[in-house]
């Protein structure tokens, strides 16, 4: 029976073959039509359809991006399970397992494979383990001017529309960028990315954990992005360490830079010292009077803010800064919100750009052959920092081990005040890189203890690494607190080799 009927059609559509063809050849421009309109009809959807809550797999996601980079080795921590452990990376733990040998159970200092994470390490980062694409462009780069010209392409805040405009943008034209973000404004769920105005949310964990995961660099920019300079010990503590913690605490775990808000507190040794015993390598000051990327003098660094509210919106103008490129000077281009419509991009949301200007940077940046990298690819970035500072001073030196060791090395508390002061604890002791070292007091008799005016005390602590351990550098950091209301924090670098 259907063969018949297969045959009768046949029969006809060659009885009405005039009509056919025209048909056909209507057929075929609505066709033509219908796949030319569909990135605009999509577009106009996304931004002007209600607002619903997206679903992970409707966020812009750089699952297939030009770059790759190592994978990521995490070693089990006590205390550590199954579900926790998937919980701070954003990777189902069957995801895990099956990365694994598909292991049901895990034991300390086991390492495990965390599946589509990079390792930002300075031995497994962006540029140090990408592909042979980007070495490519680095050689092209260099070739078109007779040395590297480094640009870095830095977002503020943390808003949600550089997630949804400017991610495929970058995706496209294979940059690196690195994201400085508001710990306390990030989402906890997933935010829709239809808005249809410029007043943008901030982006959620899921998100940030998705630019990390493809290899972009995730800065922080303090918990409230509060002065700097107004904090008290308490202020620092929430608005540096806290924050750190956050970011760690999802899965975000290899933070070298600090953003300093507004350029506040970068010319206060109190707010840098503070930073640096935190355990950041670096304070990112985009304003006078000292602005650059403080703590790193290999090279010279000039930021330009991009947007409405500083004039440099034209083409010509961004050419024009970038062109102060160099072997020895980085240009950083700082971007915030990247809006879709020109309209949104005025007196009333001043540190914006639009999509089409900001593609046009980007583009003019890939075809003109400019080294565009992340701050940790540049030459001597993740050299070790000193500490001290504060009317507490803590210092350590650098630990020195091989991996399956156990070493004792020691905190140096001195007190600089005119009074007495007694430790209380030490708290918060963790690894602020990869948690493949551990640390913890060696004798918890050694405090509470009093300390005289310009007494200095020493603190045993007991470092292992387990058999596992991959040879870089680690930073420990930890929270010493005491009776005057300072609890200064520190930061112990261990080199495992």
């Amino acid at each position: 029976m259907r063969e018949r009927k297969r045959r009768r059609t046949r029969t006809t559509i060659r009885s009405k073959s005039g009509i056919l063809k025209v048909s056909c050849a209507l057929t075929f421009l609505l066709i033509l039509l219908a796949v030319a309109s569909a990135p605009v009809f999509s577009n106009i959807f996304q931004h002007r359809s209600s607002r619903t809550a997206a679903s992970p797999s409707a966020l812009p996601s750089p699952s297939s991006p030009s770059f790759s980079c190592a994978p990521y080795s995490y070693t089990v921590q006590p205390g550590d399970a199954l579900s926790t452990i998937a919980q701070r990376f954003g990777v189902p733990w069957g995801e895990i397992a099956q990365a694994n040998n598909n292991i049901q159970s895990i034991s300390v200092f086991e390492p495990l494979v965390i599946p589509g994470i990079c390792d930002h390490t300075p031995a497994g980062n962006w540029a140090s383990a990408t592909t042979a694409s980007y070495f490519s462009a680095i050689a092209a780069a260099a070739a078109y001017s007779g040395a590297p010209r480094y640009v870095v392409i830095r977002f503020d805040d943390g808003y949600q529309d550089q997630f949804v405009n400017a991610l495929p943008v970058l995706q496209e034209y294979d940059l690196p960028a690195a994201f400085m973000t508001i710990t306390a404004a990030i989402q906890n769920g997933i935010i829709p990315n239809n808005k249809v105005s410029y007043d943008w949310e901030y982006m959620s964990w899921q998100e940030i954990q998705t630019l990390y995961k493809a290899g972009y660099e995730i800065a922080d920019h303090s918990a409230t992005e509060a002065e700097m300079n107004q904090q008290t010990q308490a202020g620092l503590y929430y608005q540096v360490v806290q924050s750190r913690q956050a970011m760690i605490s999802h899965g975000i775990t290899y933070i070298p830079d600090f953003c300093l808000p507004y350029g506040d507190g970068g010319d206060n040794n109190t707010v840098t010292s503070y930073i640096y015993n935190a355990g950041f390598l670096h304070a990112w000051n985009a304003y006078p009077p000292l602005q650059g990327i403080l703590n790193y003098n290999t090279l010279t660094t000039t930021w330009y803010p991009i947007d409405y509210a500083d004039n440099d919106l034209s083409l010509a103008q961004f050419q024009s800064f970038a062109s102060q490129a160099s072997s020895s000077n980085v240009v950083g281009f700082e971007f915030h919100r990247i809006e879709i419509n020109s309209a949104w991009v005025n007196s009333t949301n001043p540190y914006s750009i639009t999509l089409k200007q900001f593609k046009q940077d980007m583009s003019y940046l890939k075809s003109a052959g400019y080294t565009v990298v992340l701050p940790t690819s540049l030459p001597e970035y993740n050299a070790t920092v000193s500490s001290g500072g504060g009317a507490l001073s803590v210092s350590t030196s650098e630990v020195s081990m091989s991996p399956g060791q156990t070493v004792q090395t020691t905190l140096t508390v001195t007190n600089t005040e005119s009074n007495s002061v007694t430790l209380q604890s030490l708290t918060n002791f963790q690894s602020s890189g990869y948690p493949n070292v551990v640390a913890w007091m060696s004798d918890s008799a050694q405090l509470p203890a009093t300390l005289a005016s310009g007494v200095s005390y020493k603190i045993s602590i007991t470092v292992q690494a387990s058999s596992s351990t991959q040879a870089r550098t680690y930073y420990l950091t930890g929270q010493i607190n005491a009776n005057n209301s300072e609890s200064p924090t520190f930061s112990v670098p261990v080199s495992v080799s």
